[in-house]
Order: structure tokens, then sequence, then C-alpha cells
């Protein structure tokens, strides 16, 4: 059963992604016989284990990673290395919310998204009745551009150079 699940997963796998899998194993079988752990390799490239690893997998670039790989095991890791698994979820919000210059009316936690709040906050100030002015559509919730822009306007702090 297990085996005949293997050979369907391959048979759905690109080129590509095969190449990638393929490397990864080489480099995972490569430092197993120099006894070298991930770890290791963090340790000297001061960076953390788990971006090590993403970019042995081909999840993300590190060139520092790929340049160590390839003087200490020579194997060069693909540049344009397929993503084998979906890893982070701020493409997916930024992909969920329209881009911002085209819209004129934005919900709360879109303008938490984009200006580094939380929605808490912005419900703390119009309870306040403080803050950024906004509009209520029955129990919707509504911000316009304009008072955004007029808003962080009044908040800029000018400093003075001597």
């Amino acid at each position: 059963m297990k085996l005949q699940q293997d050979l369907n997963m391959r048979k759905s796998l690109s080129e590509s992604q095969e190449k990638a899998i393929r490397v990864y194993s080489d480099i995972r079988i490569a430092l197993f016989k120099k006894n070298i752990q991930i770890k290791d390799i963090a340790t000297m490239l001061d960076m953390s284990p788990a971006s090590v690893s993403r970019t042995i997998r081909g999840d993300q670039q590190s060139r520092k990673v790929v340049e160590w790989v390839k003087e200490n095991l020579g194997i060069t890791i693909p540049i344009s290395a397929p993503k084998m698994r979906v890893s982070g979820n701020k493409q997916k919000k930024k992909d969920k919310y329209l881009d911002p210059k085209f819209k004129k009316f934005f919900t709360p936690k879109e303008v938490a998204f984009y200006y580094g709040m939380s929605a808490k906050y912005l419900a703390q100030q119009r309870c306040r009745k403080v803050g950024i002015s906004y509009r209520k559509l029955g129990r919707k919730v509504l911000y316009a551009k304009e008072d955004l822009e007029n808003y962080f306007k009044t908040k800029t702090i000018k400093i003075k150079v001597m």
C-alpha cells in the first residue's frame, strides 16, 4: 500500500521537483558521510538551523549555504529550485487583500495589515472615540483612504537638524 502511494506521488512530480529531491538526498547523504549536522553548518555560517534546512530543501535561497555546500560537498544546489512544499502565510495575506492604490475604503483588518497595527488597537481607538476617522455601514466599519492619509500626516514628527 505504502509503496503504491510513493509510486503515485513520484508520477505526479515534475522533472524539476524530482531533481530538487535528488539534490536534497545527495546533500543529506554527503553530510551523513562527513558526520556534519545542519546545526554545525548553521553555527559556522551564523544562521539559524531552520534557514539552512530550508535552503537545502529548496524552500528558500541563501547564497551562504549554497556556496558552502558547493565548496565543502561539491554539490550544486539549483538556484531556481522549486518549492517542495508551500510555506509562508504573508504572501497569501497580501494576495487576499486588493492593492491599496485602487481602493477608496478599507476594513479594519486591511488597515491593520498595511499599516502595521493590530485590529484590536483600532477597535479600542474607535471605542474611545480617538484615532482615525471611520464610517459605519450597519455593523461594518470602513476607513476612507483620505482619512488614513490625513491621520498619518498629522502624526508626522519633524526633527530639526543642527
